[in-house]
């Protein structure tokens, strides 16, 4: 889902506008749905960030919050809130998030049009 977001910036601090793009499969929902148990999808959000690290030089970050943090966007994509900070926007904007169950390294996958290389566990990128 494309939606322009804007930060919700504290007093004081340069507010951000931005037009992101996610796509979460229905799979990628579903296992996370299984995840939370009895708790609805849309009550709680994914935090999706980048950190320095990896192989390839950068790699992703998902957990679980009910809110998001001061200053992050906030998008829903397939029903799953989905919280970003502002300076990660350009490395994650046109991101699909997938699950894929595989016999050896099965999990959330990242597919990034703006990844330039990645590693071979596809955990880390650069761009």
């Amino acid at each position: 889902m494309t939606q322009t977001v804007q930060s919700t910036a504290p007093e004081g601090s340069v507010k951000f506008e931005a037009t992101l793009s996610m796509t979460v499969t229905d799979l990628a929902a579903k296992k996370l749905q299984e995840f939370l148990g009895d708790k609805p999808l849309g009550s709680v959000g994914v935090r999706i960030s980048v950190q320095a690290g990896g192989c390839s030089g950068a790699s992703y970050g998902m957990e679980f919050s009910e809110t998001p943090e001061t200053g992050e966007m906030t998008l829903v994509a397939n029903g799953v809130k989905l919280f970003v900070h502002p300076s990660f926007a350009t490395l994650l904007n046109g991101i699909s998030i997938d699950f894929v169950d595989e016999l050896m390294g099965g999990g959330f996958k990242i597919g990034n049009p703006n990844a330039k290389s990645g590693c071979g566990c596809g955990k880390s990128f650069s761009a």
